[in-house]
C-alpha cells in the first residue's frame, strides 16, 4: 500500500505512461483503467492497482521471481519520479508468491 493524497492521480498517470510506452514502442502489453482501479498485463506478469482511502494499492503477479523483480522495478521508478514531490519511496513486501507493494513517504 502507497500512501498518498493523490492515489487516483498517480494511478491514472501511470497507465497512461504505460499505454504511451506500449503505443511508442509497440511493447506487448494491455492497459485498461478507470480513476479507481487498473489493470496491466505484460509477457512478464500482471500488474492490479486499487485506490483505497488514501492510498494506492499495488499487486504484482508474475509466472518467476525474476520477472516479479523486474515489474517492481520498472513500477516504482516510474510511481516515484511520478510522485517525486511528495517524496514518495516505493517499498517492495513479498507475501509468498504474490508480492505487494508498501511506501512510506520520506
Amino acid at each position: 500500500m502507497i500512501a498518498t493524497a493523490s492515489p487516483s492521480r498517480y494511478l491514472v498517470q501511470f497507465c497512461r505512461h504505460m499505454q504511451s510506452v506500449q503505443a511508442r514502442t509497440g511493447a506487448e502489453m494491455t492497459v485498461t483503467f478507470e480513476p479507481d482501479h487498473g489493470e496491466i498485463s505484460t509477457p512478464a506478469g500482471h500488474l492490479h492497482l486499487q485506490v483505497h482511502d488514501q492510498a494506492l494499492i499495488v499487486e504484482v503477479f508474475a509466472r518467476t521471481a525474476a520477472e516479479a523483480r523486474l515489474l517492481e522495478a520498472r513500477t516504482a521508478r516510474n510511481l516515484e519520479r511520478f510522485a517525486k514531490r511528495e517524496g514518495l519511496t516505493v517499498c517492495w513486501m513479498d507475501r509468498g508468491s504474490q508480492p505487494a507493494i508498501a511506501a512510506s513517504e520520506g
